[in-house]
């Protein structure tokens, strides 16, 4: 596999494509790219046709680049090039988080790189000083409890019943 350097008037992203890239996306892609450099290759065919990366593209018209590292993927077959741009973002998607391990991870991070990862900390109800509320209480004293709910009424449910108990409960959107 070998990396070149394409001008991007010479790209043609696919008009079909099926993943949608919201404005806030794009932002934080052009946040990413500013601060740690191009460091995933649009996926091209022989002919330059996108098949990933449209929005690593849009991020970097917008910033008026001439020329954008690719991998150029040949002698694919027309199905092959639909399978893949498809499988290219939906694997990635299929995955889970380890909240514990990404509630750590965020606890050791500046604001300004909190604010490239994508998560929020209002929606993972972390408190970056989980002391400041309670100065009587350690670390190993604060408990956490997931539970996966089937829809939104279920989980507001559930957090009505706790918040009966007088138990401090959070929602959690993943």
């Amino acid at each position: 596999m070998k990396v070149v350097n394409v001008k991007i008037v010479e790209l043609k992203p696919y008009v079909k494509n099926a993943k949608k890239h919201p404005e806030n996306q794009i932002e934080l892609l052009k946040k990413n790219i500013e601060k740690f450099g191009f460091t995933t290759p649009i996926l091209i065919d022989e002919k330059n046709n996108v098949i990933a990366g449209h929005g690593r593209l849009i991020v970097m018209q917008g910033l008026n680049k001439e020329e954008i590292p690719c991998v150029r993927m040949e002698n694919l077959s027309n199905e092959e090039v639909k399978a893949l741009r498809l499988a290219d973002n939906r694997i990635a998607e299929m995955g889970d988080w380890d909240m514990d391990l990404v509630i750590e991870e965020l606890k050791e991070l500046s604001s300004e790189n909190l604010d490239l990862t994508g998560f929020d900390l209002s929606q993972l109800a972390l408190d970056p000083d989980p002391l400041k509320n309670n100065h009587n209480q350690s670390l190993d004293d604060v408990f956490r409890v997931y539970i996966d709910c089937e829809s939104e009424d279920e989980s507001k449910n559930i957090f009505d019943i706790l918040q009966g108990m007088n138990l401090n409960p959070k929602i959690l959107n993943l």
